[in-house]
């Protein structure tokens, strides 16, 4: 999925709250997939409004294995 009027994209997230408006997602993407090199220190930081960066392989594990309705506690 990629945003242009944000210039990045993601391979894979998964909400956790409010519909997309809290999620893990993967580190941006820019327009051909690759991983944009300057956000690669943010992995499992907060990020924008309450996401959580993950790499792609654990983003793409979540988005394939986390089952609706599963409570996330973040500390």
């Amino acid at each position: 999925m990629y945003d242009d009027s944000l210039n990045r994209g993601a391979c894979d997230w998964v909400s956790f709250k409010d519909h997309g408006g809290y999620r893990f997602e993967s580190l941006p993407t820019d327009w051909k997939g690759k991983i944009l090199k300057e956000e690669s220190k943010k992995i499992g930081t907060a990020c924008t409004d309450g996401n959580v960066r993950l790499s792609k392989e654990d983003a793409k594990w979540l988005f394939e294995n986390m089952p609706e309705g599963v409570i996330v506690s973040i500390h």
